[in-house]
């Protein structure tokens, strides 16, 4: 029988594995880093929702609710006749369950107005929210 000279603890392919491993590793934690992706994921979230209703006298929009009100600088509803011109615009509170109302008559048929909503941040970035027609 041969004599095998056994002395290595870890084999070649063994060692080749586990440094290909800590190699990838490293890469995606200087990824992450040098791409700025860990930042996003702990950013609080901008959610607004507002409703539009028609009622007597104009149109009713609703502030359904918002994640952080500390990120809202405002948000602006309207109505837009089918012409293009816009009435309103009105800003509605950033409180969950507040209502305004654009007054507006109801000279045309139903489905040719158009309720939009906005809504702007302390970054600078501004969002619209609905686009409906009613």
């Amino acid at each position: 029988m041969p004599a095998y000279n056994n002395e290595e603890a870890i084999s070649d392919i063994v060692g080749i594995l586990l440094m290909v491993a800590v190699a990838v590793a490293l890469g995606g934690i200087i990824g992450v880093s040098a791409f700025n992706m860990a930042d996003k994921s702990l950013e609080e979230p901008n959610h607004v929702a507002v409703s539009a209703k028609r009622v007597a006298g104009g149109v009713e929009f609703t502030n359904n609710g918002v994640m952080n009100r500390n990120n809202i600088a405002f948000i602006r509803c309207g109505v837009i006749r089918p012409d293009g011109t816009l009435i309103g615009p009105i800003d509605l509170p950033s409180a969950a369950g507040a209502r305004d109302t654009v007054a507006f008559d109801w000279d045309v048929t139903e489905g040719q107005v158009r309720a939009v909503a906005s809504a702007a941040y302390t970054d600078g970035t501004e969002v619209l929210l609905l686009d409906i027609r009613i």
